[in-house]
């Protein structure tokens, strides 16, 4: 098995852009997320794939704070996980905005699996 999830660090428009695989969110689409790259001006978004490409696949953009918040792309509203994907944005948001904004000097993509739970669990996703 590979890693279950990939970063990209060469491009300063996607510094930071982590893809985060069902396997390891217990949620049945691809999420990403990324540290902002060189603006960090908005505030932290994931895209919600249902499959492992941003260029191949229609891509959501989902706000995570203040509030979780559709903001372009499919209607994954009427999708039937799109409660337990609002449930792990919630869960997650901190971890997430951690990753967005590190209180840390760096906060590498393995620092956001590691504070990452699973859909419908309380444990996190490594240790």
């Amino acid at each position: 098995m590979g890693r279950p999830w990939t970063a990209w660090v060469s491009s300063e428009d996607l510094d930071g852009l982590v893809r985060i695989e069902p396997e390891v969110s217990g949620l049945p689409v691809y999420l990403w997320t990324w540290t902002g790259g060189a603006s960090r001006s908005e505030a932290p978004l994931v895209l919600v794939a249902r499959g492992p490409s941003v260029i191949e696949h229609p891509v959501a953009v989902v706000q995570v704070l203040p509030e979780i918040l559709v903001l372009t792309g499919p209607l994954i509203e009427a999708e039937g996980w799109m409660p337990a994907l609002a449930a792990w944005l919630e869960a997650n948001a901190p971890a997430l905005a951690g990753y967005w904004w590190p209180t840390r000097q760096i906060y590498w993509p393995h620092d956001l699996l590691r504070d990452l739970r699973r859909a419908g669990s309380e444990r996190s996703v490594m240790t």
